[in-house]
């Protein structure tokens, strides 16, 4: 099933989010703890079967 073009707008808003997230917490891992985030976002980002 293709997407409409507001949830191309939405996937990609998403993915740049979960991108800065995953860079946030690459670099922070070895100098001092990442800030915490409670939303959505995370929650996709820690039931996601891909590899970090």
């Amino acid at each position: 099933m293709a997407w409409s073009g507001a949830m191309d707008q939405v996937g990609a808003a998403v993915q740049d989010l979960v991108d800065q997230r995953l860079e946030e917490k690459t670099y922070t891992s070895n100098e001092k703890k990442s800030k915490e985030h409670f939303d959505c976002i995370e929650w996709v980002i820690s039931c996601s079967r891909t590899p970090e």
